[in-house]
């Protein structure tokens, strides 16, 4: 009898033993599902907040004015010492692109660029701005190289503060900011952009700056 109780005993133990692990390993799924879901929001609030140029109530952004030092092209933005708003004012939309000259992804898009400047500069101005003494990624000396080995011959400009890296969160090289004609902002990407999707970011970019601005309530 005793070794009967003594086996049951042991039975009904094992069995609180084989809930408490499978309750555990449930609780453990849980959080690491919360995890997961946690981490894909806070990956899709960034996205929203670094591609587009929307305001809280749907409207477009004003796109921030800077100075620029131009090197390349003043012929074509009308001076060397201007403003953002200078280049605005030419009528047509801007395809802002900040780069480096130490800059590997910015090598690699820059020859896309080039090409979309010779087939659409007389839709749209392609401004490059560098900022690599401001990013740790390179002089001016440095992106004039890059430049010359390249043949980019779209207007290019030095930034003469850090203002513009803080103002259009240039958080990774390169970042290429989409401005309507009356300087709005469309969309910002950070990152390489291929030539295709430079065309079709381009193609928005005409089509929202045709758009009427939409009216704001009194």
């Amino acid at each position: 009898m005793a070794s009967r109780r003594d086996r049951r005993q042991q039975q009904r133990h094992s069995q609180r033993n084989d809930r408490n692990q499978g309750g555990g390993g449930g609780a453990g799924r849980w959080i690491f599902l919360a995890v997961v879901v946690g981490v894909v929001g806070i990956i899709a609030i960034a996205s929203v907040l670094l591609s587009g140029g929307s305001g809280g109530n749907g409207t477009l952004q004003a796109a921030p004015d800077f100075s620029l030092s131009v090197y390349q092209g003043e012929e074509v933005l009308g001076g060397v010492d201007l403003n953002l708003s200078d280049v605005t004012a030419l009528g047509k939309p801007v395809v802002l692109n900040f780069w480096a000259g130490l800059c590997p992804p910015c090598r690699v898009e820059m020859p896309g660029f080039q090409r979309v400047h010779e087939a659409r500069g007389n839709q749209i101005t392609l401004l490059g701005v560098d900022v690599g003494p401001f990013t740790g990624l390179g002089s001016r000396e440095d992106g004039i190289e890059l430049l010359r080995q390249i043949g980019v011959t779209y207007p290019i400009a030095s930034a003469s503060t850090a203002r513009s890296v803080q103002v259009y969160r240039v958080i990774s090289m390169p970042t290429t900011v989409f401005i309507t004609a009356d300087g709005r902002i469309v969309r910002r990407v950070s990152g390489a952009i291929s030539e295709a999707r430079l065309n079709s970011l381009i193609d928005e970019l005409i089509q929202v700056s045709q758009a009427p601005p939409p009216v704001e309530a009194s």
